[in-house]
């Protein structure tokens, strides 16, 4: 039986949310996902993701805009950037040719919304917006504490 090759995906965006929210992921599920290339201004992030996730340098960028004027080199992003500079590293990488993961926001104007909307619409490109915390180390530990009954009862009170 053939077997489906892992999914490519390029990080744009190597800080805590990219690196270590989403992009474990990968470390636990090789057959799966396989990051290809990275783009991090920050020197130590993009170097310490390249060397845990096996990207070779000349697929290593300080900046997104080196990464995406090369060819696709793979079928999705991973766009972790800050907030403010969600929309146009996504709408970039699309015109490339990647579906998106967009960390949330989507955008932090309506815009930015609406070009991405259009963007995604006119290339056919996939565009995803995460908001994934409760797999973070504060959540679960969140979770845990409730669950234990350490703080005794939790309740919510609706419509007050």
């Amino acid at each position: 039986m053939p077997t489906t090759p892992p999914l490519e995906i390029v990080l744009i965006g190597a800080g805590q949310r990219g690196a270590e929210s989403y992009a474990p992921y990968a470390l636990q599920h090789p057959d799966q996902v396989r990051f290809t290339a990275v783009a991090e201004p920050v020197r130590k992030r993009r170097e310490r993701f390249a060397a845990v996730h096996g990207i070779p340098p000349e697929r290593c960028f300080d900046s997104w805009e080196g990464l995406l004027e090369k060819p696709a080199m793979g079928q999705a992003a991973l766009i972790a950037t800050q907030d403010a500079l969600h929309a146009a590293p996504a709408i970039a990488a699309m015109r490339v040719g990647y579906h998106i993961l967009l960390e949330k926001p989507i955008a932090v104007t309506k815009q930015d919304c609406e070009s991405l909307i259009d963007v995604s619409e006119k290339t056919g490109r996939q565009l995803h917006v995460c908001h994934v915390l409760r797999y973070t180390k504060h959540m679960r530990l969140m979770r845990e504490v409730i669950q234990s009954g350490v703080i005794g009862r939790v309740v919510q009170t609706v419509g007050l």
